[in-house]
């Protein structure tokens, strides 16, 4: 059996292992994710958002959007360039989702999502996935 010490050790050992512009793409991705599902329950009726620029939007009446502005891609650019990373989102619009509080017409959120972090090209370093269950995972 192992003990909680040693569980520190291990979790301690990767964390230790990421580059500087690694730990930047997963702080990334943990908030837009953060974001998908504060969205899904607060203005999407459980359905999230398709694109970063719908996270950057607040609800009516409220002066924050779901993500910070600076993880919104510049001049509606769909991917998000940061540290030598692209990072973006994949989610299919359901014709079953109803409009959203921000603007989002019926038929124009996802049932699901999926955001990626891979290194530009010519950059190396590890890609990272996380999806609607909220495990990120290395790959992809």
């Amino acid at each position: 059996m192992t003990s909680p010490a040693g569980l520190l050790v291990v979790v301690a050992t990767v964390f230790a292992q990421l580059t500087t512009t690694e730990a930047g793409a997963l702080s990334t991705i943990r908030k837009i994710a953060s974001g998908q599902m504060a969205f899904a329950a607060a203005c999407g009726n459980g359905f999230f958002a398709p694109t970063l620029a719908i996270l950057g939007r607040p609800e009516p009446g409220r002066e924050y959007p779901f993500i910070l502005v600076t993880d919104v891609p510049k001049d509606g650019a769909a991917v998000l360039e940061r540290n030598g990373y692209r990072i973006e989102i994949v989610a299919k619009p359901s014709a079953k989702s109803s409009a959203s509080c921000n603007g989002v017409a019926a038929g124009g959120l996802a049932e699901t999502f999926e955001i990626t972090a891979r290194p530009v090209p010519g950059q190396s370093g590890r890609s990272f996935h996380v999806d609607t269950k909220g495990v990120i995972t290395e790959g992809r």
